[in-house]
């Protein structure tokens, strides 16, 4: 998993602990069977969970 520094802009915005977020992308990518964070982006992208932005 990325480093915690990786993770910090997303918990201070969101106000939750880095650990926190470790749990939840631990989670994804045990049920996506992703093997990296890019496998998640990936299958948010083609989910329509996020929409590329210009």
């Amino acid at each position: 998993m990325a480093p915690a520094d990786d993770l910090r802009p997303d918990v201070v915005v969101m106000d939750i602990t880095v650990a926190t977020v470790k749990v939840h992308v631990a989670r994804l990518f045990t049920k996506l069977g992703a093997r990296a964070r890019a496998h998640l982006g990936i299958a948010a992208y083609g989910s329509g969970l996020v929409t590329p932005t210009r």
